[in-house]
């Protein structure tokens, strides 16, 4: 999980994030409730504009009893969804 985890997070650094997610995609695999993972799914896919699949991951996080989030990180998450949830609305409303 590790070696595929910090991969992504490398590729994710060098703003390569179709190949970081390919990485977590690997790590997800062997831990799928991992707390950072979720995250740097979340924003990997938020950066990609792909709003679908970062709500998805932002809402896992979010509900994971294990994610070591404070009340001000929760707050923000719960923020990006909110925005995220009414532009996929959006989004599905278009014909």
């Amino acid at each position: 999980f590790e070696i595929y985890f910090h991969r992504g997070v490398a590729l994710s650094h060098l703003e390569e994030l179709d190949a970081a997610l390919t990485w977590y995609k690997r790590a997800e695999k062997l831990s799928e409730n991992n707390p950072l993972l979720l995250f740097n799914m979340a924003v990997a896919y938020d950066k990609l504009e792909r709003y679908d699949k970062a709500l998805r991951y932002y809402m896992e996080l979010l509900n994971n009893a294990d994610a070591p989030l404070s009340d001000k990180e929760k707050k923000k998450v719960e923020d990006r969804i909110s925005v995220l949830r009414i532009f996929v609305a959006r989004q599905e409303r278009r014909p």
